[in-house]
């Protein structure tokens, strides 16, 4: 075979184009992984923070949200062995349960020590984890002692596929445990005067009897007071059945006495608003606490609305559990609200949303069917992927976002497109050079 030395002006050609070759792949190699942001894994116990009643039972969930797919995970919960008591641990659906193949080890309490250790997960023959969701489930009683009780994670380890450790942020939790204030009725609302009666504008937070909607259009009506000091935390807890609303968290700025939030379940929407919320709509309610007045920013600040949607609604309409929202009417406008997931039990999956108000609301779902090679029990044991917290979100997901998702994969062929001529044009013009040279 003919070689290269009997054409020495081909032979430094081909050396020219191997190396221009090799830098051009290793300029397209560093544009090409420069662009995404470096995201980090998150764990976290949540909900972050909230308030339970002295010797009541609760739960706390941690869960995890993959910025890099993993295949085991393990963990270590710290708490005050004085104010509550671990009782259980159960697995979450982050793992799939029995539609991805893994071993589940749920650890072991030592409530003398204030400590859950030794949980952890590793799926079998592989597979990655890549959707966020419930890692473990952590089923408590309060003590009689009031008190703050911090909840931390420590010896955090996720790794991938390949053994190696992936990086994590770790975002610890807490429990206020106090004593429980009787519910107020209606009647101690209403006798203290000034009441906020809704109106169309949909706007401020208020409490109040007195409502805008006709008696027909309430399907159930629950009411909550709590005494409300300055720079606390405030819950109330909402245990009726059919209330789709499971609390209501704010931190207090002033010393406002007794406050009474109510909730109003209704049949079709609100009385007070112009038009319908966006999408399927689940439930509509009405939230209102304090009179008129009472909830702005100079009152309460980090609001956060828990609710619940059961398991067989979202897998009879073939929903994704990524895709419920929960919507605020306010201005006349229905505003998204920032909605993450919370955790799940046997017939319900929980979220959070943050609201800047109290008005009427919506708890809706876009029209995100599941796969047809998946099925929706397995989807939802899967677990929760979607809005609980996206990394680096710094409020609600808009439509014009959702489009954006949706427009990726053009955007990103777009993007190489750009790369690939960038890399052609750098090696015609070294090419064209080298040759006039010669």
């Amino acid at each position: 075979m003919t070689g290269t030395k009997n054409y020495p002006l081909f032979g430094r050609i081909t050396g020219k184009i191997s190396l221009v070759f090799a830098l051009t792949l290793l300029a397209l190699t560093c544009l090409t992984f420069a662009l995404p942001a470096c995201a980090q894994t998150t764990v976290t116990v949540y909900p972050s923070g909230q308030d339970v009643y002295a010797n009541s039972t609760f739960s706390i969930y941690v869960g995890i949200e993959p910025a890099t797919p993993f295949v085991g995970a393990q963990l270590d919960v710290q708490f005050d062995k004085g104010l509550i008591t671990a009782d259980k641990i159960e697995e979450g659906g982050l793992f799939g349960r029995d539609s991805v193949p893994h071993l589940f080890n749920k650890g072991s309490i030592d409530n003398s020590a204030g400590t859950v250790t030794g949980s952890y997960a590793v799926t079998l023959g592989g597979t990655s984890i890549s959707s966020p969701g419930t890692f473990i489930r952590i089923d408590c009683t309060a003590g009689s002692k009031e008190g703050y009780c911090p909840l931390v994670l420590s010896n955090v380890i996720l790794s991938d596929s390949q053994g190696r450790s992936i990086p994590v942020t770790v975002e610890n939790g807490s429990i206020l445990i106090q004593h429980e204030v009787g519910d107020q009725k209606d009647t101690n609302e209403s006798s203290s005067g000034g009441e906020y009666a809704p109106t169309g504008g949909g706007g401020g937070g208020g409490g109040s009897s007195a409502t805008a909607e006709d008696a027909e259009n309430i399907y159930l009506k629950e009411v909550k007071g709590i005494h409300v000091p300055i720079n606390a935390t405030v819950t109330y807890r909402f245990t009726e059945q059919g209330n789709p609303i499971a609390y209501i968290s704010y931190h207090s700025l002033k010393n406002a006495g007794q406050i009474t939030s109510t909730i109003e379940v209704l049949n079709n929407v609100s009385a007070t608003v112009t038009h319908t919320p966006p999408g399927t709509v689940y439930r509509h309610v009405n939230i209102w606490v304090g009179k008129q007045g009472y909830a702005t920013e100079e009152n309460i600040q980090g609001t956060v609305i828990g609710f619940r949607v059961p398991k067989d609604w979202i897998m009879k309409n073939g929903f994704d559990t990524g895709s419920i929202r929960m919507y605020r009417f306010s201005e006349g406008n229905w505003n998204e609200l920032q909605t993450r997931t919370a955790g799940e039990d046997s017939g319900s999956v929980f979220f959070e949303a943050d609201t800047p108000g109290f008005s009427p609301f919506a708890i809706t779902t876009f029209a995100m069917a599941t796969s047809s090679t998946q099925s929706n029990s397995d989807q939802l044991d899967g677990l929760i992927t979607g809005t609980y917290g996206t990394t680096g979100n710094t409020g609600p997901q808009s439509e014009a976002s959702v489009n954006d998702q949706e427009g990726g994969g053009s955007q990103a062929l777009g993007q190489n497109s750009a790369l690939l001529l960038i890399a052609a044009l750098l090696f015609v013009t070294v090419i064209g050079g080298f040759l006039r040279r010669e």
